[in-house]
């Protein structure tokens, strides 16, 4: 009697252990998942703050001269920046499913799994849209730069021009009306003539190059600037 009863204690307090440690497994279970909605409630809001930022430039800059785009871009550069900041947070949110996914520790209702992709989802979308917004910005003001540049060249070549072509008219009238006096005159007017013709094409090259910039994905713009550069 006595080894039975004994016995039955054994297994009770066996019994009563196995219990207290399914019950602290549980209450881990639940504290890491209350953990990891926190995780996840936290990143979803830092993402969608930082998201209504990127819009918020975007439409900013739909208002903007394309000289004024500068400040934007810095905003974007700074969102990218505090994006890649804390991207040590989303590689811990990712290890901590994985270890529960590893351990079986994830509900049945794949909730935490909706968590983990959804955030995932949500930040890759930021960084893709951030970061093409900033080469659009880029490469427009990139464009009108390069336009000012080149206005700046053909004002100077403009004023050098009606200089020159100044000189030839005074020398035109002070001089005789003989064949030999006329045709160096003659001469320099033609390659005037001829110079200004090959920057009319040149013009109106860049007219078309900036067209087909305005009408052409964000690749195949970039493709045409640098052709643009390279010929003009």
């Amino acid at each position: 009697m006595r080894a039975a009863y004994l016995n039955l204690q054994r297994r009770w307090r066996n019994a009563c252990s196995l219990a207290q440690e399914r019950m602290d497994d549980l209450e881990r279970l639940k504290s890491d998942w209350n953990r990891f909605k926190i995780d996840f409630d936290a990143l979803q809001l830092w993402t969608r703050e930082r998201a209504a930022e990127v819009s918020a430039v975007d439409v900013e800059a739909c208002g903007l001269a394309q000289k004024d785009l500068r400040p934007l871009e810095e905003r974007l550069a700074q969102v990218c920046a505090e994006v890649e900041d804390k991207l040590p947070d989303l590689d811990a949110f990712n290890d901590f499913y994985c270890e529960m996914a590893r351990d079986c520790r994830l509900d049945d209702s794949d909730e935490i799994k909706r968590w983990f992709i959804r955030a995932n989802h949500d930040w890759e979308e930021l960084t893709a849209r951030a970061a093409a917004l900033l080469r659009r910005l880029r490469h427009t003001r990139n464009l009108f730069d390069n336009y000012e540049a080149l206005r700046e060249r053909e004002l100077a070549w403009l004023k050098g021009f009606d200089a020159r072509l100044t000189e030839l008219e005074l020398d035109a009238a002070n001089s005789s009306r003989e064949d030999g006096v006329l045709r160096p005159l003659r001469s320099s007017l033609a390659a005037l003539r001829a110079e200004f013709a090959g920057r009319e094409a040149t013009a109106r090259a860049g007219e078309a190059a900036t067209h087909l910039v305005q009408r052409s994905g964000m690749q195949d713009a970039e493709r045409v600037e640098e052709m643009a550069q390279v010929l003009f």
